[in-house]
């Protein structure tokens, strides 16, 4: 779905007049099409939850215990810190593997752009260079760092709710 996703906003941009449907996408990628791009999201989402999971527990601790020097399980209000900071942290970090992934998703001519990953990122490191990585790095915490600090304190709230 990412990169039916990908597809559509590419084409809604580029002004065309021809509507685009997730169909008519499958169609025109077939069934391997489809799956350009996996190895790069499992390079950014792996490392992404490595990063953010324990980080996470260790900040949501860590500001229990700087707000009310207890080592209690963390307030809600500290879930939420942790998470949005966790959050932010492993985006930024997998930035490079996340502008891979759109690099290889993104391309709608029949033929790929790119071979794979490594051709992709030799790519742009030698035409755009290092800072090429990052980009959409702030817009991406923006957008990360608050999904997932509002998911895991929801998810801290029902827990406390149940009782679990």
């Amino acid at each position: 779905m990412e990169i039916v996703k990908i597809r559509m906003q590419v084409a809604t941009a580029g002004g065309s007049t021809v509507p685009v449907t997730t169909l008519g996408i499958a169609r025109q990628l077939g069934f391997r099409g489809l799956y350009r791009g996996t190895a790069a999201t499992l390079l950014r989402d792996v490392p992404f939850s490595l990063l953010f999971f324990p980080l996470q527990a260790l900040l949501a601790q860590k500001a229990q215990w700087a707000l009310n020097g207890s080592r209690e399980k963390p307030s809600t209000l500290c879930v939420l810190a942790g998470s949005t900071v966790a959050g932010m942290v492993a985006a930024a970090s997998v930035t490079p593997a996340d502008v891979i992934k759109t690099r290889l998703q993104s391309s709608s001519q029949p033929t790929p752009a790119y071979s794979g990953v490594v051709d992709c990122a030799k790519r742009i490191m030698s035409t755009e260079g290092p800072r090429a990585f990052f980009k959409g790095t702030v817009p991406r915490c923006l957008t990360m760092a608050p999904l997932f600090g509002i998911a895991l304190m929801m998810y801290d709230m029902q827990q406390k709710i149940l009782g679990w």
